[in-house]
């Protein structure tokens, strides 16, 4: 799953795998460098497999062609308005790749209740790299593009 952010006067538009998901109005928000990106489960209540590829923050809009033909490829780091980029790979983890290297933040929600009710900010502790990089379960040699997770052998 790739997941986009882009933001420009206001707007602040999320695109999964290329298509247009939702558009927010955010006029305070800051999407500048020196962001921090927070990785976290923050319900305790529950819990599901997700297949991450990419994150990518821009601080501009993108066209539809834009997102589109960088669906399936890397980006490179210098390119204009590119705020964070995460690659999300084994190698490189969850390491911020744009020139800016935003700050990475690992975070895993404390609560135990089970009732499937957000757990909210008050039961979420920040963890370290090392805590969190064994629970992640890397797949490599994907191929995309792909509506399942495909691997190839």
């Amino acid at each position: 799953m790739q997941i986009i952010f882009t933001y420009k006067d206001s707007f602040l538009k999320l695109y999964i795998n290329g298509k247009l998901i939702k558009n927010y109005q955010r006029p305070s928000l800051k999407v500048s460098p020196g962001i921090r990106i927070n990785i976290e489960n923050t319900q305790t209540s529950y819990s599901a497999n997700r297949y991450f590829r990419e994150f990518r923050v821009w601080n501009r809009v993108l066209t539809d062609a834009e997102i589109a033909d960088g669906l399936y490829l890397p980006v490179d780091p210098d390119t204009k308005g590119l705020v964070a980029y995460l690659s999300i790979t084994k190698k490189d983890g969850f390491k911020d790749m744009s020139k800016y290297n935003n700050t990475t933040i690992y975070r895993k929600g404390t609560s135990s209740y089970n009732t499937g009710e957000q757990d909210g900010d008050s039961y979420v502790k920040d963890i370290d790299e090392a805590t969190f990089t064994p629970t992640v379960e890397w797949k490599e040699n994907v191929k995309f593009p792909s509506e399942i997770l495909d691997t190839e052998d």
